[in-house]
């Protein structure tokens, strides 16, 4: 699992280790340029002494890392030129001594100022490579004037784009870019990984992400401390119970759902079988008594509670005796009726509780809280729901899902799921966590209901809140990448996925092997 690091968190580190070169921070800029170099070598090979390599460099740091890459690559007999952006009297120390060692290499370099000449528009377009060292971790504002020009002009060209450290234009610590960002083919960034780097849609314009630690000592990171961390598929597995050779059903879980509205009913069979999927010994849907010819032939493995006044106080405290986990929310309705029995679901439930969809509808967010009123749970809302449960814009939202996924928590008291492209978990105790797998295919029908079953499973099955939020979410997201090959993204279906649960477990228990 590795860490994911703030700008400012990132600083820190370089501070503390360029402390220890006796203030040499050049020594650190000559390990991140080299490691660039490698990548660069590694990617093309000798092909690499034939391509025309173009190195984009700001006046920052990040446009001295570029500026050692030419003189690397110029070493190598790589033909590279350089154009700096800016007035080249504001240049960083570090920077200027960059460029000005690029003369013992005559390496040709062009200072561009105000706009950029036709001939430098002409250059980046016919450049075979492209290094991209204009901005940096230090961008927090839409880029503007030349630097904007040049990632105009440097995304429509053909030639392979390289960004150093994080593609110009991005904030380094949010999910959106602030105005037009440079769209990476490769990235190699340092240290450690920052959040632009795996949050969506911000980490889809950095391509593939190479890390390097440029010999930054383990133990900086360490005494930085890291309170975001991107999962895989290792430290899932190590999170997931084995289960015991004489265990039976009874020992894995029953898993209540709480059935709502005609016309939806399919959502709480679809959790309900991802919860059989994913482990959980048994699962009862509770349902109005009508509802039960919809319903009941859909899946055999079900257990099913009729009665014809399902939510109130008395049947539900019978309901619930002897179950594990409760899992409301999937198709329930928005209703008053729905309104009214969720009020009574949650005040007579003691037991640990995933709650999904619609409730995130009904009630604000300290409204929940205080119904929940500390009990173990996992909350799975979308951007759409999230921005409900808070009365904000999913716009908002999505600028920062890590802080919406990390409030949320806190003051719910519950572990978080904001699902999405790169979904993010937050927890009460202030860490986050990002998913690396799902695909497009994701984006259908049902796909939540699934989620939350495989939770309410790992949950009943005896796992903690944020184990069972990270392992389901995980699980989740390579089940729709296999279902995704299998059926392509397009033919992928709600229960295309939670057939393919088993074969992601199998995939993640390889790694304890």
């Amino acid at each position: 699992m590795d860490a994911v690091f703030t700008s400012e968190q990132m600083r820190e580190a370089d501070s503390k280790s360029i402390e220890r070169l006796n203030g040499n921070g050049l020594l650190l800029m000559e390990h991140a340029s080299a490691a660039c170099v490698r990548q660069l070598f590694e990617r093309f090979g000798p092909a690499l002494r034939k391509m025309q390599v173009v190195v984009l460099a700001g006046l920052g740091n990040n446009g001295g890392d570029g500026m050692a890459i030419a003189r690397q690559l110029a070493s190598r007999t790589v033909p590279v030129s350089v154009i700096v952006l800016g007035d080249m009297d504001k240049m960083s120390n570090d920077a200027s001594y960059q460029r000005d060692l690029l003369k013992n290499y005559k390496i040709r370099l062009v200072n561009e100022t105000g706009r950029l000449s036709s001939e430098s528009e002409a250059e980046i377009l016919g450049a075979d490579l492209v290094v991209d060292a204009m901005l940096g971790t230090g961008m927090n504002s839409s880029p503007r004037g030349i630097f904007k020009d040049a990632i105009c002009i440097l995304n429509e060209g053909g030639g392979f784009v390289f960004s150093v450290d994080v593609p110009s234009g991005l904030d380094s610590d949010i999910c959106v870019p602030p105005g037009e960002a440079v769209r990476a083919d490769l990235t190699v960034t340092f240290g450690k990984l920052k959040r632009c780097h795996v949050l969506s849609p911000s980490c889809l314009n950095c391509g593939e992400i190479v890390l390097d630690d440029i010999s930054i000592p383990e133990d900086v990171f360490e005494s930085v401390g890291a309170e975001f961390f991107l999962l895989d598929e290792r430290d899932v597995a190590s999170r997931l119970p084995d289960l015991p050779p004489d265990g039976h059903k009874g020992k894995f879980g029953h898993v209540l759902l709480a059935g709502g509205a005609a016309g939806r009913l399919g959502a709480c069979v679809m959790a309900g079988r991802a919860a059989l999927r994913s482990g959980a010994g048994l699962a009862t849907i509770h349902i109005h008594r009508e509802n039960y010819q919809i319903v009941g032939s859909m899946a055999p493995e079900l257990m099913f509670s009729l009665t014809d006044e399902p939510y109130s106080k008395a049947i539900l405290s019978e309901v619930m005796e002897g179950k594990d986990v409760l899992l409301a929310g999937p198709g329930f309705g928005t209703s008053k009726y729905a309104h009214g029995a969720m009020k009574t679901l949650l005040s007579v439930s003691r037991i640990s509780s995933v709650l999904d969809a619609d409730v995130f509808r009904m009630f604000k967010l300290d409204e929940l809280a205080g119904m929940l009123d500390g009990r173990p749970a996992v909350l799975t809302p979308h951007p759409g729901e999230m921005a409900a449960l808070h009365g904000t814009t999913v716009s908002e939202v999505q600028r920062d899902r890590v802080e919406f996924a990390l409030q949320t928590a806190i003051r719910a008291e519950a572990v978080t799921v904001l699902k999405g492209h790169r979904t993010v978990i937050g927890t009460p105790d202030g860490k986050a966590y990002v998913n690396p797998t799902g695909n497009a295919g994701l984006a259908t029908a049902g796909s939540g209901d699934v989620l939350s079953g495989i939770i309410a499973s790992f949950l009943g099955q005896g796992m903690s809140p944020i184990n069972a939020a990270i392992c389901a979410v995980y699980t989740h997201g390579l089940a729709g990448e296999l279902a995704g090959k299998a059926l392509t993204m397009r033919g992928v279906t709600a229960s295309s996925i939670l057939d393919a649960i088993p074969a992601a477990l199998g995939k993640i228990l390889e790694k304890v092997k």
